[in-house]
């Protein structure tokens, strides 16, 4: 992996003693001099993030309009204009509606950019506050913002850190889970480092930009402030543009531009070279592109994915970016971080037990009273003062605390490491004692169990208490030990001897109520999990046990740092827990899973995952996130239910199988219709279909294809990561293109030595001009209802594998787009048509219209079961 050059700067740091750091830094204990100011501000910057103030708007405008699509259409458009000057309104027309397509397309994308990249404004001001630092010897108030490296900085409870501090006094408790991702508590320390192998998470000596004191008091020294505390770094991510690994779509444009350019040296040789009609052979290149480009396309797509993501706001789900539920769909691999994801971001009471492990009231009672009397509470202590916010225990321990008055206390430090209240029941007084278990057990020489206090045995009694703990903090939990005495009137902290170990607090970090659900769900759905976290192998370890993610392998940061490219590659693919990981370290993971193929989802809610959210696919955050990470995020799942993704999971699936029927079957059916037009140059001394009359028809074709967002899947489908790929298009458009072309061939015989001989008198080179535009007129109407009905028909016969109770066939929406087709058919008859070129037709021509449309749905669907055997299903 990557080198982490910052991270070698803070261990260096952490390994020196403090009078080194002072000479490092031109500082000292008594802080900064006055005119060292300037130089260290000059030298190491001010504590300020400044975020590029560059529009977006240009970035934006580039993302949604030049691309491969785009760049065709507007071509299209610019060269019709100006060709085949006796049909100049019409060229004039064509040209303006594609525009509007491009203009339409564009826009709703640019709109969607250009609001989710509004962002990465102010953030830095969340941690702005005052702070006390040391300077020339005096204690002064600033603004954070004025904070700067050398500066010696006053830390005390509540404060949030405001640059990357070498704490040089005292210890502290701090909670730095936004920053590493580490769900417990950090006890931090100015003892010198010696180990080597340190990472961000385990340097106990370094306090890092937005973390939160929570306990105790201290000194530090500014080691960087602003862009470059490990904050600033993180931050900067939301700068740098997302990466886009889904080439997907314009790997179709490339298919769709080899078609066209194919058909157009075709075109071009048989009405060029053969004909010699060169004018011709242009305007039916022209004609050849116009009909197999779509140009709904990109506005069909966003129409798929615009109602996905409404549905997915009626179920407490933000998809900021419409983009990312397509992604959604061919998401395979969804890597968490455990802290605040899959885990409450708090620490819960779980056990109270006796000496072998047992429930115990007693202890219970007694840590309660001490919690509860304590002046500088801490975040365990908090844990078990929640009992009084349950109702059924409410009065219990109200009764609890009124029959045991506080007499005094000997709080918590760091040398003890315990925290003693001295209480009276009746006339009796009591010292109760929680802390850490090996100091406790320093200090008693009894135990007490079921009644009986025991005088202790070190050596056997030390190994059979051990041994009781032991498989709790193998599970990842934190135990305390809690210990008691009767005293007399007067009291020291010399009588903190001679206690009874009565038992042990447990405390976990608990996983959400919906997070093991979520976990069996998206198994279901062929999604591959892994686990991506800054916190320790046994924590995590505990947590995935619980949540029934088998730890199939499991790794820590540092190992990783050792592997060599191709051993990382193979160990990144067959791991499934990752611990111990930098903020870098999960980044690098997910660029990793996406150079081997894979759709990868992130689901994360700390600033050490920033960089893991804007590289995946599709960012994910949950409503406790941080602020900075919800702006980054693709997806926000209001609820913290993370069924949810469950369902936004279908919602992508279904999308995106629609895109994919949209893509393929509009491919095929212009495919076809080109074919059939190309043959026709071929023996017809006219077009099939003027470039304008194939504008018409595409966009009536891709109206009614907007029934396709609300139509159903089949339910087998949506169990498997959907992949929209090229790779089966072409097989696609040329199998059943093919078979409209056959269909389009003998509607060109009928057209061509039937009806319209029958109508105007003769073959078309017998006639005069007038009747030839008839003619004309006539055979272009008749194809043109040929092509409406067998194009829009085979989005019903190709959508669902056959229509059957075990396929959701949407029969609602056949209905409605015959009912669309009938109307549109309609149309031929009004007056307006003859502006385009069309002209009306015989009832009787209904007959053969009939014929037609019948076997073509007979024909279609017998082939349609040969491709399914061949290529395994329809889409895929």
């Amino acid at each position: 992996m990557e080198k982490d050059i910052y991270l070698d700067f803070l261990k260096s740091i952490s390994s020196k003693d403090i009078d080194e750091v002072y000479k490092i830094f031109d500082s000292s204990e008594n802080g900064l001099k006055n005119s060292q100011i300037n130089t260290n501000e000059k030298k190491y910057g001010k504590n300020i993030i400044n975020f590029s103030k560059k529009l977006l708007i240009l970035d934006c405008l580039k993302k949604s309009f030049f691309n491969f699509f785009n760049l065709l259409l507007f071509f299209i458009a610019i060269i019709s204009y100006f060709i085949d000057g006796k049909n100049f309104t019409e060229n004039k027309m064509m040209s303006f509606f594609m525009i509007i397509f491009l203009l339409l397309g564009g826009g709703i994308r640019f709109f969607q950019e250009l609001k989710s990249n509004l962002r990465a404004k102010n953030l830095f001001s969340k941690i702005e506050s005052e702070i006390f630092v040391r300077r020339e010897g005096k204690i002064l108030k600033i603004q954070s913002k004025d904070l700067l490296v050398g500066d010696i900085v006053i830390l005390s409870v509540g404060d949030k850190v405001c640059g990357d501090i070498r704490l040089i006094k005292n210890k502290v408790l701090v909670s730095q889970s936004a920053i590493t991702g580490e769900s417990k508590i950090i006890n931090k320390t100015s003892d010198k480092l010696f180990s080597k192998n340190s990472t961000y998470s385990n340097l106990d000596n370094i306090i890092y930009a937005g973390s939160n004191i929570l306990s105790g008091n201290g000194e530090g020294i500014i080691l960087s402030v602003g862009e470059n505390t490990l904050y600033g770094k993180l931050l900067k991510i939301l700068q740098l543009p997302k990466k886009d690994y889904n080439k997907t779509f314009d790997s179709f444009i490339f298919t769709l531009i080899k078609f066209i350019i194919i058909f157009i040296l075709i075109s071009f040789l048989i009405n060029g070279i053969l004909k010699k009609e060169w004018l011709n052979s242009f305007i039916l290149g022209i004609s050849i592109a116009i009909g197999l480009t779509p140009e709904f396309f990109p506005i069909v797509i966003n129409a798929c994915l615009t109602k996905g993501s409404i549905q997915m706001e009626k179920k407490a789900t933000i998809i900021k970016n419409i983009n990312a539920l397509e992604k959604f769909g061919s998401m395979d691999i969804l890597c968490v971080d455990k802290t605040g994801t899959l885990t409450k971001d708090e620490i819960s009471l779980e056990y109270y037990m006796d000496i072998l492990g047992n429930e115990s009231k007693e202890v219970l009672d007694f840590a309660f009273l001490n919690s509860y009397y304590s002046e500088n509470k801490n975040y365990l202590d908090k844990s078990i003062l929640k009992l009084l916010e349950i109702p059924s225990q409410k009065k219990y321990f109200k009764t609890l605390i009124d029959s045991n008055k506080k007499i005094d206390e000997i709080s918590f430090d760091y040398t003890r490491k315990f925290t003693t209240v001295i209480v009276k029941n009746n006339n009796e007084k009591y010292i109760l004692v929680k802390g850490n278990v090996k100091n406790i057990f320093k200090k008693c020489s009894y135990i007490k169990y079921k009644n009986t206090i025991k005088k202790i045995d070190n050596e056997k009694d030390e190994e059979n208490i051990y041994s009781v703990i032991d498989e709790v903090l193998e599970d990842g939990m934190k135990v305390l030990a809690v210990a008691y005495k009767k005293i007399d009137e007067n009291f020291s902290i010399e009588d903190e001897k001679d206690l009874i170990l009565v038992g042990y607090l447990v405390f976990f970090n608990p996983p959400k109520e919906s997070a093991s659900l979520s976990i069996e769900n998206l198994k279901k759905l062929n999604i591959n999990i892994k686990v991506l976290t800054g916190d320790q192998e046994k924590t995590t370890y505990s947590i995935c046990k619980r949540l029934n993610i088998k730890p199939l392998n499991l790794i820590s940061g540092l190992e990783l740092s050792k592997l060599n490219k191709e051993s990382l590659k193979n160990v990144i693919e067959k791991y499934n827990i990752f611990t111990d990981l930098t903020p870098n370290q999960k980044t690098e993971i997910i660029d990793i899973l996406h150079s081997q193929k894979h759709t990868v989802g992130f689901l994360g809610d700390g600033l050490n995952d920033l960089g893991a959210l804007k590289n995946s696919s599709v960012g994910i955050s949950v409503d406790s996130a941080v602020e900075e990470v919800k702006n980054i995020s693709d997806v926000i799942l209001l609820k913290n239910d993370l069924n949810i993704l469950e369902q936004g999971i279908l919602e992508g699936r279904k999308a995106f199988i629609n895109i994919n029927k949209y893509i393929k079957i509009t491919f095929s059916s212009n495919f076809g219709n080109i074919f059939s037009m190309v043959i026709a140059s071929i023996f017809l001394p006219f077009q099939p279909l003027t470039a304008v009359q194939f504008l018409l028809l595409n966009l009536i074709y891709d109206l009614l294809c907007f029934t396709l967002p609300w139509d159903n899947i089949d339910e087998d489908v949506s169990f498997f990561p959907q992949k929209i790929s090229s790779k089966n298009l072409e097989s696609f458009m040329i199998y059943f293109g093919i078979i409209s072309s056959v269909f389009d061939i003998v509607t060109f015989l009928f057209l061509y030595y039937f009806l319209c001989p029958k109508i105007c008198g003769d073959l078309f080179i017998n006639l005069s001009n007038d009747l030839q535009d008839k003619f004309i007129g006539l055979f272009h109407t008749g194809w043109f209802l040929v092509s409406l009905w067998t194009q829009t028909l085979i989005i019903q016969l190709l959508k669902s594998k056959d229509i059957s109770k075990n396929s959701k066939f949407s029969f609602g929406i056949l209905i409605l787009n015959i009912i669309g087709l009938i109307i549109f058919s309609c149309f031929v008859y009004s007056p307006i048509v003859e502006y385009i070129g069309f002209t009306s037709l015989p009832i009787w021509y209904f007959i053969f219209l009939s014929f037609i449309i019948i076997s073509y749905i007979f024909v279609v669907n017998k082939f349609k079961i040969f491709y399914i055997k061949k290529y395994n299903g329809l889409y895929n």
